[in-house]
């Protein structure tokens, strides 16, 4: 398949505001298994409560009177990413350079051995020497209000942008990147201190922890894999219904 040198990745996702939709995906297990490949160990995710949720699981564990997990406050006090493009981020988050990546277009052209055959386009990717991005140490102190009270409109007015996404990076227990998500069609509404320390941090929420932001709202989310294994798990277990799938090309041919 030659490389299309023309197309790139922010000429083909375009910025849009529409209607949004909350999908429950599954959470992938802490250890991935696909068949003749090494198995896949994630980053472990711990265990945590929400403020009045029980925190006490079956009858043995509550006769031992112990907790468990860490029930969230309502403060966030982290650094905070915010990316003008999609290229930067990768940059960013790679540890080495990436010069093409896949764009998935019809799952049903998708084989086992990572074969693209139909329906797949080849996206040059523009990787800066330097990736741009501003950084802002943030904190949203304890607040009766903050528990249910979105902070995105208050992260715009930091950004000096009208909207922006979320980008939940997930690595492997090595600490390296295995996918990104840029989570477009999370309402804004959603998204308080809680639901981002649940739902966004990976794979738990730490004080002073880097948070991704990209600038803008796209018409879909963009899931970005580097990783073989953790596309087959998500083909096979999760709702990829209007998703944007990119796969960095080097994942396939591992």
């Amino acid at each position: 398949m030659k490389a299309q040198s023309k197309i790139e990745i922010n000429n083909l996702i375009h910025h849009e505001r529409v209607a949004n939709n909350n999908n429950k995906n599954k959470i992938p297990p802490t250890v991935i298994r696909v068949s003749d490949l090494e198995p896949l160990r994630l980053a472990k995710k711990k265990h945590y409560a929400l403020p009045g949720e029980s925190r006490i699981v079956g009858k043995k564990k509550a006769s031992r009177s112990k907790t468990q997990g860490r029930p969230f406050n309502d403060s966030l006090n982290a650094r905070f990413l915010f990316f003008n493009t999609i290229d930067d981020l990768i940059a960013d988050v790679m540890n080495y350079k990436v010069s093409y990546i896949t764009h998935v277009t019809n799952m049903g052209s998708f084989k086992h051995d990572g074969i693209m055959v139909t329906n797949s386009q080849q996206l040059k990717v523009k990787m800066p020497q330097c990736p741009s991005y501003e950084i802002k140490p943030i904190e949203f102190e304890k607040d009766s209000k903050l528990a249910t009270d979105s902070i995105h409109d208050d992260l715009c007015g930091f950004f000096n942008t009208r909207n922006m996404s979320f980008v939940k990076i997930i690595r492997n227990n090595k600490g390296q990147l295995v996918k990104f998500e840029i989570l477009s069609q999370v309402r804004k509404e959603a998204l308080t201190v809680n639901y981002i320390k649940k739902f966004i941090t990976y794979p738990r929420y730490k004080s002073k922890m880097k948070i991704y932001l990209m600038n803008g709202s796209f018409d879909s989310d963009i899931w970005f894999y580097n990783d073989f294994r953790m596309l087959l798990w998500d083909l096979e277990n999760v709702d990829i219904t209007g998703k944007k799938l990119l796969v960095n090309n080097t994942a396939l041919k591992r």
